[in-house]
């Protein structure tokens, strides 16, 4: 006969394996919860940080195309990156200036007209409430309430931007010096925090921020170099022909000032500038006596001038940082009817570069005196375009330069 008791033992026994494994089996739901939380986690942080590396590559590409806005796409970024963000701005120390230069949700333009001074900007370091995520990252409550600069300033600044909750501030450094810095802003109609996630995040941009600005500078300083160079090369070239003086500055200026009415790119710009600049290279090979002549010149003479824009292509060609702008500069006496010189190129055939060259070059030498005739009146040098318009001009090129001259600009 079966003992109760040991039933009871056995059957107590059981229920206490069941719930053994019951409790077993919940821990293990437990850890597969938290599992599958760091996989999404971890698969969130992935993603932000190709994201990231996208963001990189994309800087890098911008290097070399000026029109693309690196705040806006740095922002923008951060706004991706960042759930808890709903405004941001950034802003640069230049000079004893502290100027914004972007902003998402701020009125930008007004942020733009107030003369902030580097120093009003109250370092994070120095405010109390301040958080310290690491020696770059800041998060500061209330940031947009905190006065340290005139009560005037102050009050416009606090009209420009919205009210703020939280802000997590990164600083931009450049060569060991404070360049600017990037803020992200939680509105204080919102009950949440940045996250650690996102301040790492928050690091990693102000990082990419450093190092674009500093690509920036210098290709500033390499551009500055370059210039001075060739202004010395040009002040060789107007030794060497007294009526150039100041004219290749003046004739980039007023290509620069074409180019920008016509809407071209940045980076076309940056091309008439510089092609402006050196298109008389060219007249340093032709003789001095032939330059110089105080009376008109032979035909003889004047085929030699004629060589100048394909001995400046010649030169320019073997100048790694030059010859990408030669090609305009041997063209820049080519007429629109293909009457012109060395090729007697014609209309679209010519490149657009040196047809606004032509029109600035042209203007410039009409109003300019010259050794055997004074300079043309303004007046009469605008009708000299127009009735050149479509011979020797672009009608395009000509109305951007008749829009010049309507708005005083030439």
């Amino acid at each position: 006969m079966t003992n109760p008791f040991r039933l009871r033992e056995e059957l107590e026994h059981a229920q206490l394996e069941n719930q053994t494994l019951k409790d077993e089996l919940n821990r293990l739901r437990a850890e597969k919860k938290e599992l599958e939380a760091d996989y999404l986690s971890l698969f969130s942080t992935l993603q932000k940080y190709e994201r990231l590396v996208q963001s990189t590559t994309m800087l890098i590409e911008m290097a070399v195309d000026p029109d693309q806005d690196f705040n806006k796409i740095i922002l923008d970024t951060a706004f991706e990156l960042i759930p808890e963000a709903d405004y941001g701005s950034i802003s640069i120390i230049k000079d004893e200036d502290w100027l914004f230069v972007y902003a998402a949700g701020h009125n930008l333009e007004a942020l733009k007209s107030i003369p902030f001074k580097k120093s009003y900007f109250l370092d994070p370091r120095d405010v109390d409430s301040t958080l310290f995520f690491d020696s770059n990252v800041f998060v500061v409550p209330e940031a947009w309430s905190i006065q340290n600069m005139p009560e005037e300033v102050y009050r416009r600044y606090r009209e420009a931007v919205l009210p703020v909750r939280e802000s997590a501030v990164v600083q931009i450094d450049l060569a060991n010096q404070i360049a600017g810095h990037l803020s992200l802003d939680i509105g204080t109609h919102e009950e949440k925090h940045f996250s650690k996630e996102s301040l790492k995040v928050m690091e990693a941009l102000g990082s990419i921020t450093s190092a674009f600005f500093a690509f920036q500078r210098l290709s500033k300083l390499q551009e500055e170099f370059q210039r001075e160079i060739i202004l010395s090369i040009i002040r060789i070239v107007e030794i060497h022909d007294t009526y150039t003086k100041g004219h290749s500055e003046h004739v980039a200026s007023i290509s620069l000032d074409l180019a920008k009415e016509m809407g071209l790119s940045a980076e076309v710009c940056r091309q008439v500038y510089w092609s402006g600049l050196v298109h008389d290279i060219g007249k340093i090979l032709v003789s001095q006596s032939v330059l110089n002549k105080p009376d008109r010149l032979s035909d003889s003479e004047f085929e030699m001038i004629k060589n100048h824009p394909v001995w400046g292509y010649e030169v320019l060609t073997h100048s790694k940082e030059l010859r990408e702008i030669a090609i305009f500069v041997r063209h820049h006496h080519e007429r629109y009817d293909g009457n012109g010189y060395p090729d007697r190129l014609a209309g679209e055939g010519i490149p657009m570069i040196s047809r606004i060259l032509t029109v600035a070059d042209s203007w410039d030498a009409m109003i300019r005196d010259r050794a055997y005739r004074k300079g043309l009146s303004r007046e009469v040098a605008i009708d000299e375009i127009k009735r050149n318009v479509g011979l020797q001009f672009d009608p395009n090129v000509a109305k951007a330069f008749m829009r010049l001259c309507a708005k005083g600009a030439l």
